[in-house]
């Protein structure tokens, strides 16, 4: 994560100045969001996983087990949305003047932490004919070859990101990056959340993200049909 923040502040710096927008504020904007998307990504992980924390506790676990590991990334992208948002009202800015040099960057920064994800081995894949298997993951089933949702996931963040790139290029305004950004990730994370393996996700039927996803896209979808009458 630390290297992913490195290097996505790097982009940033370079399309501030591609872009011409004040970089002062591009990065307090986006550090600001990424305290944001840490105290999210804890925060959902603690409410979606509480009922099996409630047990472990009971069964003598440290609270510090949960406090230290565990995040969920809709959690951390929910709360990079919110406290840029409430960033750029504190400078008296319009977030969407920024969309193209932040959305880039913060799909840089995703890209990353799925990475860590596969290394450490959390949010794997469902068991698979070719893929990845882990020999000492304390997480993941090891010995099993798994489909390797975390490395698709990076992959496509990294596309997300080019497209961001490209769409600033094109001179896309900021709202209309937001919503291709938002919707384009959410119609993939609904399809990759069928192929993850991992246990105790899902809440009706689909998995929490499936889910947030769903809600995604109709808070969209309603926000344009709003807007079009």
């Amino acid at each position: 994560m630390v290297a992913g923040f490195v290097l996505s502040i790097l982009l940033l710096i370079v399309l501030s100045v591609k872009y011409k927008t004040d970089l002062d504020n591009s990065v307090y904007i986006f550090v600001f969001a990424c305290i944001g998307a840490l105290i999210g990504a804890k925060l959902l992980y603690l409410i979606v996983s509480y009922p099996q924390i409630i047990e472990e506790l009971k069964e003598g676990e440290p609270m510090e087990k949960y406090i230290a590991g565990g995040m969920v990334f809709y959690g951390g992208l929910i709360g990079a949305f919110v406290m840029a948002f409430h960033t750029a009202k504190a400078y008296n800015v319009n977030i969407f003047d920024y969309s193209k040099v932040l959305l880039p960057s913060g799909a840089v920064l995703g890209a990353a932490g799925r990475v860590g994800c596969h290394l450490v081995g959390c949010c794997y894949g469902r068991e698979w004919d070719w893929g990845i298997s882990y020999e000492h993951s304390l997480i993941a089933p090891n010995d099993v070859t798994l489909f390797p949702t975390q490395l698709t996931e990076a992959s496509f963040d990294i596309g997300l990101a080019f497209l961001m790139i490209y769409l600033g290029i094109k001179k896309y305004d900021g709202r209309s990056m937001t919503k291709v950004y938002l919707s384009t990730y959410a119609i993939f994370r609904f399809s990759l959340e069928f192929l993850r393996g991992d246990a105790a996700r899902g809440v009706y039927i689909l998995s929490v993200s499936q889910w947030i996803s769903i809600v995604i896209l109709l808070f969209l979808f309603f926000k344009r049909k709003k807007h079009s009458l």
